[in-house]
């Protein structure tokens, strides 16, 4: 008797960036595409070769149902979810990729888990944006699909109570699980005479990065490295060079290994952001022995153990006060490292992240009458 397979497909609206939601996706893919007897596609409505990771463009299907405007991304959704009535099990990342999910499930009756990295509704107000009609409209579309979704699945604490104030369902929290194996710290590094300070997050308005320019300007005694990209990208160059601030390096589009060996050579990780959802790259910064300062709000609260793994602040002011703090506090600032270290591998490592997914997977392949089932894993070397 044969052994059961099973076809796997994640939906997901685009990849156009490194996000966390993309990355998160890989990681998924890396594993349960290689468990035998699984046979995973990724569709996506939106891709850029330049600003997506590399591993989707030679190590999974991808299929691409392109969209240009709204109306386009609806019909492009119809497509996908006709493509995805072939799957036993869809996993659907973000939005709008559970829209193309209900669209499958109508056609057949295909169970359906819905990673929500935010609700839309909340999205809305964290972006400020401010079109009633949009609002309107997600809305009432979100009350459609929400009943035909099996699943939904939270990233944090954080994001659960807005799925629930929001969206009025219940989610499971599965952590965003990071790589420890590779996101490691430097054993070599030894206290520099000039500290490191490095940001890391997209060059957008809601990401607060304008406020780690701020910053950098008051405290020229430390080196600055501002990484990431987006719109903002311009104007952080023209910021740089109109004020003078030769202490501040901007680095654009790093590759993985380059943004390994930056956590690695700093000592203090910037996290500006005020309202994100859980904020993946803390949790790599802390897995590399690196001190966290954030605002005390959002997912850095879940993340960040102010006074033993980092600071969390609630003003300019005090930011300011724990990163200088941490800094000149090399000895303090190792302890910390370690405690960070210690925190990521207990709460946020790759194995529980895919251990708990692969756990909903079995919940809904034996409600849905089917017999394959994912093991739980012990050990993972390196999916990085």
């Amino acid at each position: 008797m044969s052994e059961p397979i099973i076809k796997l497909v994640y939906a997901h609206n685009s990849l156009t960036e490194r996000g966390g939601a993309e990355r998160k996706m890989l990681l998924l893919a890396k594993h349960f595409a290689a468990v035998p007897g699984v046979n995973l596609e990724i569709m996506v409505h939106g891709l850029n070769p330049d600003k997506t990771f590399k591993e989707y463009l030679t190590g999974y299907p991808v299929r691409v149902f392109p969209a240009s405007n709204p109306i386009a991304k609806y019909f492009a959704l119809r497509r996908m979810g006709r493509a995805a009535q072939a799957a036993d099990l869809i996993h659907a990342h973000n939005h709008p990729g559970h829209v193309a999910a209900v669209f499958a499930k109508r056609l057949q009756r295909k169970p359906i888990l819905w990673f929500c990295n935010e609700p839309m509704l909340y999205l809305e107000g964290t972006k400020r944006r401010t079109s009633l009609w949009k609002l309107f409209l997600v809305r009432l579309f979100e009350k459609l699909i929400l009943p035909q979704i099996d699943q939904i699945v939270s990233n944090s604490e954080n994001t659960r109570r807005n799925i629930k104030q929001y969206l009025k369902r219940d989610s499971v929290v599965i952590y965003s699980g990071v790589d420890t194996s590779s996101l490691v710290p430097d054993p070599e590094r030894k206290p520099q005479a000039r500290p490191q300070l490095v940001s890391l997050c997209r060059f957008t308005p809601e990401k607060n990065i304008n406020f780690v320019l701020r910053l950098a300007e008051r405290c020229p005694e430390f080196d600055w490295v501002i990484a990431g990209n987006g719109p903002e990208e311009a104007n952080l160059r023209r910021t740089i060079t109109e004020k003078k601030l030769s202490h501040v390096r901007l680095a654009v589009n790093i590759p993985e290994e380059e943004k390994v060996r930056l956590y690695q050579g700093s000592d203090v990780f910037i996290f500006p952001t005020l309202h994100e959802p859980l904020g993946i790259n803390i949790v790599e910064a802390m897995s590399c022995g690196v001190p966290t300062v954030a605002f005390n709000s959002g997912g850095a609260r879940e993340t960040v153990m102010s006074g033993e793994t980092g600071f969390l602040v609630d003003t300019e002011a005090e930011f300011e006060d724990k990163v200088r703090y941490l800094a000149t506090h090399p000895a303090e600032r190792q302890q910390f490292g370690v405690r960070a270290r210690a925190r990521v591998i207990e709460n946020f490592s790759l194995e529980q992240m895919i251990n708990k997914t692969a756990g909903l997977y079995n919940q809904l392949l034996e409600k849905y009458g089917h017999p394959f089932r994912f093991n739980s894993v012990t050990d993972i070397k390196s999916v990085s």
